[in-house]
């Protein structure tokens, strides 16, 4: 995270909806392609509900423990 939360009624995106609760960030990691995220599912702690994983990563700004953030950079990593 690059700077603490705020709010701003700035549209950012195509559409009517306006994201209000922002915070700016700085990349870390980038990968050069895409990675399926399925195959993370069963390892990751965070995500109770194995079977509607994807509606788990559709909430913003959740907070994930350390290990899932390392599995998850592992498999970003692993894509170069």
């Amino acid at each position: 995270m690059n700077s603490k939360p705020f709010l701003s009624e700035d549209k950012i995106f195509a559409g009517e909806e306006i994201f209000p609760y922002r915070i700016k960030l700085k990349a870390v990691f980038v990968p050069k392609d895409l990675v399926d995220f399925r195959p993370l599912v069963p390892k990751l702690t965070f995500i109770k509900n194995k079977k509607a994983w994807s509606w788990h990563i559709r909430i913003a700004m959740r907070e994930i423990p350390e290990s899932d953030y390392i599995t998850i950079r592992q498999a970003l990593e692993s894509s170069i």
